[in-house]
């Protein structure tokens, strides 16, 4: 069971829920459940298509379901996306504007494995499609600044924290996908990262200077990302303080 559960990356798709809901409450409006609950379900189908996509190659990674379990695992790829979709089609006909940006999150998630050798669209398409939660109530006719600075940080930390998980998969990637660790070095790559966080945080401290309380999570999490060898323990930090940043947002705005 815990082998199926575990590709759907629950940690992500419950992050970009909570941005959605996060992004209501800085825009000072109610919070659409339902829309929340397809950013989810959109997460979770884009988890389960980015693995099936690059199944023989996370093959490489230690990632045997998809490949040993084709069938069932591609079942359960297209019984997320079904309901995504009907999920997608319901919130477009209560809100044609959020409806359209829940399409172009599906629409990123479906071609992000198929720009992975043009330079920079990998990492730029996953920041700006986990970020753009951020922008449903913009869609849903916000006018509130703080709401945009929102996106801006999760853009960030998120393209540093992508640029981790690069970091991790160099060696296998060289040939299959354009990284940044690839073209510049991993310590470089590193850099770039630890300054995306910081930049993440900074527009954070704009918000509010309460989200200052997750610098340690953040420095802790810089720090072992330029000490260590691989980065999934700089990766748990710098979520933490991610979550920490949307929790301050949602109580203190």
């Amino acid at each position: 069971m815990v082998a199926w559960i575990k590709p759907l990356r629950l940690s992500i798709c419950f992050l970009s829920s909570l941005l959605a809901a996060v992004s209501f409450r800085v825009a000072k409006m109610d919070i659409p459940w339902f829309v929340i609950i397809t950013v989810f379900s959109i997460t979770c189908s884009a988890m389960l298509q980015n693995d099936w996509r690059d199944r023989y190659h996370d093959f490489r990674k230690g990632r045997i379901l998809a490949v040993r379990r084709r069938g069932l695992f591609f079942s359960s790829v297209l019984i997320f996306w079904i309901i995504s979709c009907f999920l997608i089609f319901s919130a477009t006909m209560k809100n044609g504007n959020m409806g359209s940006l829940l399409v172009a999150m599906a629409f990123a998630s479906l071609v992000y494995s198929e720009v992975r050798q043009i330079p920079l669209a990998s990492n730029a398409l996953v920041a700006l499609t986990f970020g753009s939660p951020a922008l449903l109530p913009v869609a849903a006719g916000a006018s509130e600044s703080n709401v945009w600075l929102l996106f801006l940080l999760v853009v960030f930390i998120a393209f540093g924290r992508e640029i981790t998980t690069d970091v991790d998969d160099e060696k296998i990637d060289r040939g299959y996908k354009w990284t940044i660790p690839l073209a510049v070095g991993r310590r470089r790559a590193k850099i770039i990262a630890v300054v995306g966080f910081a930049a993440g945080l900074l527009i954070a401290a704009m918000v509010s200077l309460m989200t200052l309380s997750a610098l340690p999570f953040m420095v802790i999490g810089a720090t072992i990302l330029m000490r260590d060898f691989y980065c999934r323990s700089a990766r748990n930090w710098i979520d933490i303080g991610g979550i920490v940043i949307l929790f301050v947002l949602c109580f203190s705005i």
